[in-house]
């Protein structure tokens, strides 16, 4: 199995300019605060990236782009997405030839396959790939779990290293580190679990909040792995209102207006997508204040 590196992964958003299009030094710019955070690694178009909303082109020169400005100074992970197995195949491998470092492919999403049908997607993935595959399990946008007896079959095959829990359910959690904790990478996929999570023995979080602040979600993180725990749980409540907020309406939105309001490149999100109401950013920007003179721990 391949091991992937543990620590904070940050699930990074997309920038667009005033047209719409992909903001590409804004993008080198996120790319390299977060380089310079140590961040363990770097999901490009996963559903904080907008990556169900960018074209076929688009994907084609994002990757390669994010390649070459990481260059090996973090793990450069791609999201793929598609209620058809073929299309995820075909973004699965133009991730590979722009030089992702792993794949994270999440549950097919409204067609609601069966067990048996999501086992078939992902082996047709692995079969499909020389990297490594993170599972992406997320009953909330894809109505189906990756149920315990379907994982059991899944990690027999090499490609498939590691799984990302974004289910809110932490008996299924438990049972993941309990059942697979030595034969799989588990990762965090909610910012308010990570304590939990990485207490329970997960190997990094896939954060939505460390585009803001990744210096304080990798604290964060280390903090856990190294079993500091007074000093983590102290860290995670004082950043647990800011989770809640960026959870106040559908994920990116709440994330982008957090970026613009700190002057980070961002731009609105794409339709069907809307901007973060009025109320929503008010709240957002009372809690960026306070948070703002952690991020130097």
């Amino acid at each position: 199995m391949t091991t992937l590196p543990r620590g904070l992964y940050t699930a990074l958003i997309t920038p667009f300019n005033e047209q719409g299009e992909i903001d590409f030094e804004g993008l080198k710019a996120n790319l390299e605060d977060q380089i310079a955070s140590y961040v363990a690694g770097i999901v490009l178009t996963g559903s904080t990236g907008e990556g169900s909303t960018l074209t076929e082109n688009e994907l084609k020169e994002l990757v390669p782009f994010a390649k070459k400005v990481t260059n090996g100074k973090t793990t450069l992970v791609v999201g793929i997405a598609s209620p058809s197995t073929k299309k995820c195949v075909e973004q699965l491998q133009m991730a590979q030839e722009g030089g992702a470092d792993a794949i994270l492919a999440i549950t097919p999403y409204s067609n609601k396959p069966s067990q048996e049908g999501i086992y078939h997607h992902f082996q047709t993935l692995a079969n499909s790939t020389e990297v490594p595959i993170i599972l992406y399990n997320h009953p909330g946008r894809c109505h189906v779990p990756i149920a315990l007896d379907t994982l059991r079959r899944l990690i027999l095959h090499p490609q498939i290293a590691g799984i990302k829990d974004c289910s809110g359910d932490l008996n299924y959690f438990m049972e993941l580190c309990r059942t697979f904790g030595q034969q799989l990478q588990i990762f965090s996929g909610d910012d308010g679990y990570a304590y939990p999570h990485l207490a329970l023995g997960a190997s990094g979080l896939f954060s939505v909040a460390s585009n803001l602040f990744p210096h304080v979600m990798n604290k964060l993180v280390q903090l856990v792995l190294e079993r500091r725990f007074d000093e983590a749980l102290s860290l995670h409540y004082k950043l647990l209102p800011l989770f809640h907020a960026l959870n106040s309406e559908t994920n990116p939105i709440p994330v982008k207006k957090g970026m613009k309001l700190l002057g980070k490149p961002s731009g609105s999100p794409r339709l069907p997508l809307t901007p973060l109401s009025a109320s929503n950013t008010l709240t957002l920007e009372k809690l960026l204040c306070v948070v703002r003179p952690t991020s130097n721990v």
